[in-house]
């Protein structure tokens, strides 16, 4: 995946600003590789989609990332940094594939990864209510029987569907990219889930707000048009803000 240029930084921005998660990362990917198609980006697994994300933010942004994660127990800050070299599995899956299988408890399931299509059915509303991984699987989940018998997603047993969850995170491990963190202030041990898209789009939404401050004080002092603002290098760019702040008003 390659950076992300100013204009198409905008393109995402743009298109994103207004939408929940899976919709940020989807314009981010969309924009980053125009020749996708969007049924191609519906069919990209979690994993792969994060994985994609975060090549792009390696292109755009550079590949070391700082973060920060709240204590469980205290609340307090941990701070933690990683290369995205380091985290990126190359077993990725690409899309969700043929059909996984749980032998568990006289329930036999298959099921398929999910995908960028599956995640965008997935509102905020649904997760907030702890309802996301019912819906996820009502989605996912081919066939479920139980002693040979055909059961409803909802008959699954909470060992069954987390032997579901294992099985998704061996298949496409990329999509649940966690660290082991310790807190300093209280010496609690956890591990923090790294949030991909919201991380990405976090970047990409300060850098977008950065570019439209800077086409206004160039377009305000030049009467340049934005594509002309976009198509100056960054160095460029910084320099003629730095003349345009410099200069005096004229009497």
């Amino acid at each position: 995946m390659g950076p992300l240029s100013a204009e198409r930084l905008l393109e995402a921005w743009e298109r994103g600003v207004g939408l929940e998660a899976p919709g940020r990362a989807r314009a981010i990917l969309a924009a980053s590789d125009p020749a996708r198609t969007e049924e191609e980006l519906g069919a990209t697994t979690a994993g792969r989609r994060d994985s994609d994300l975060l090549a792009v933010r390696a292109a755009t942004f550079g590949p070391h990332i700082d973060a920060l994660a709240p204590c469980p127990a205290c609340g307090q800050l941990a701070e933690f940094g990683f290369s995205v070299q380091e985290v990126v599995s190359a077993d990725a899956a690409e899309s969700g594939g043929e059909p996984l299988r749980v032998l568990e408890n006289g329930f036999d399931v298959r099921f398929r990864l999910p995908t960028v299509d599956d995640l965008a059915h997935l509102s905020s509303d649904v997760i907030a209510a702890g309802n996301g991984r019912t819906a996820l699987l009502d989605r996912c989940v081919v066939q479920a029987r139980h002693r040979g018998k055909a059961v409803p997603v909802e008959d699954l047993t909470e060992e069954v569907a987390q032997a579901i969850d294992a099985e998704m995170a061996r298949a496409d491990p990329n999509a649940d990219i966690a660290f082991a963190l310790d807190c300093e202030a209280c010496g609690t041990a956890w591990s923090a889930s790294f949030d991909v898209p919201a991380f990405v789009w976090t970047e990409v939404d300060a850098r977008a707000r950065r570019l439209l401050l800077e086409i206004h004080s160039l377009a305000a002092a030049y009467g340049w048009t934005e594509r002309e603002i976009l198509a100056l290098s960054p160095v460029r760019r910084l320099a003629y803000l730095e003349l345009a702040a410099s200069m005096e008003p004229v009497p």
